[in-house]
């Protein structure tokens, strides 16, 4: 979609995203790219470069909405980018067909992503219905951000590179990484609130970027890339997979047991989510898939860790979906293995990806279920992290033994 004017009347998603700046008591020329462009040092700590300015006004004109946030545009862009490029790599495995979608950013903080359609404002004009839309929620945006920014501060920051990294966490033990993730002080320093307002997730203040050396920021934008890709690209599996509508295909899935049809059809986009990341960046040089995997791992151990905080006291009243996020988690560290496996990865690098993954999925997890910066909120619906990683440690385990 691209804009001609500014005195375009206000498409959809725009006038969602008018509603809830006015709703929140701002004012809507506040959102526009040139507003956000001159507030972006203030908002962000630094300045932008002429070459991004003239790229972010390039990207805000093919977004979905004038009201976008700027700092998502390029994140969205590339995802989009990577999903087309996976679409084109699939025609040995599953032969996707092209499915066009726009992305868009839904105010508030509910957090979990969802495609939907929606009417033109000029229903009469004859055009064609519009491509689906994919909500990407600012409280699950907001969620990811924290976390990644808790990783970057407290792990990445001490390593040269990733690889190193890497092989570091692969060798210590998943309380040594939780410990890590907690490392600073224990002061409660934000709250992030969820649609149901009983789940106190507490983040440490946010990173000043200016303090980061350039290759553990460049680390943190690839981890962001990689949590935002595999986000769209499972909401783009669901089109791919046909989960709406007649156009029904066999969900790619690993592990034989019988699963709520629902469930299954999400850990099947999972899987498309997780192809994004791995043949959409790979193929436009823009991460290893012995780093990536760090993306689909982060945001489905936050997500499980986050439906896992909620009090017991809470179990009665709550949707307990704390089961099936851990489910997705365990199967998604299958399928990495799975996926190495099959496409002739040695056992090594197989052993490298999933000897990380296990321990910094629990940790991630444990932090979440835990409360974040406040420790020692054990109360919680969901099972501790040792449990958590005892499964997907036998799940990785099940994978590493088919290469013998």
């Amino acid at each position: 979609m691209r804009r001609n004017s500014l005195d375009d009347p206000l498409n959809d998603i725009e006038q969602l995203h008018h509603g809830a700046i006015v709703a929140a008591g701002n004012d809507p020329d506040d959102w526009l790219i040139d507003a956000q462009i001159r507030t972006w040092e203030l908002r962000h700590g630094y300045p932008l470069t002429s070459g991004e300015e003239v790229e972010l006004r390039r990207l805000s004109l093919e977004a979905a909405s004038r009201y976008e946030r700027s700092e998502y545009l390029q994140f969205y862009s590339l995802a989009a980018t990577y999903v087309a490029t996976m679409q084109e790599m699939s025609f040995d495995r599953q032969d996707f067909q092209p499915a066009p979608f726009r992305v868009a950013t839904q105010p508030g903080s509910y957090i979990e992503p969802w495609v939907a359609w929606h009417a033109r404002t000029d229903d009469d004009s004859g055009q064609p219905p519009p491509d689906p839309i994919i909500w990407v929620p600012a409280g699950a945006l907001i969620i990811f951000a924290n976390v990644i920014e808790v990783f970057t501060g407290r792990i990445v920051r001490a390593f040269d590179d990733l690889p190193a990294l890497i092989k570091a966490v692969g060798e210590q033990s998943w309380a040594e990484t939780l410990a890590a993730l907690r490392a600073g002080p224990r002061r409660p320093a934000g709250y992030v609130p969820t649609r149901q307002g009983r789940c106190a997730v507490h983040f440490p203040p946010p990173i000043d970027r200016r303090s980061l050396l350039p290759h553990v920021a460049r680390i943190d934008d690839g981890i962001k890339a990689a949590v935002t890709t595999f986000v769209i690209g499972h909401e783009a599996g669901h089109l791919h997979l046909g989960h709406f509508g007649d156009r029904r295909r066999f969900d790619p899935f690993v592990g034989g047991e019988p699963i709520d049809p629902g469930l299954r059809r999400e850990t099947g986009s999972d899987t498309v989510g997780v192809c994004t990341v791995w043949d959409g960046m790979s193929a436009h040089g823009h991460g290893s898939i012995d780093a990536t995997w760090i993306g689909p791992v982060l945001a489905l151990a936050t997500s499980a860790g986050l439906a896992a905080a909620y009090p017991i006291a809470d179990q009665h009243t709550t949707n307990d979906t704390w089961h099936d996020w851990v489910y997705r988690l365990s199967t998604c560290v299958r399928g990495l293995g799975a996926w190495m496996f099959g496409n002739g990865f040695s056992y090594a690098r197989t052993c490298a990806v999933l000897g990380a993954a296990v321990p910094l999925a629990a940790a991630v997890y444990e932090y979440m279920r835990t409360g974040g910066e406040l420790r020692d909120a054990t109360d919680r619906l969901g099972a501790p992290g040792v449990e958590i990683h005892a499964e997907l440690e036998r799940a990785a385990l099940a994978q590493l033994k088919r290469f013998e």
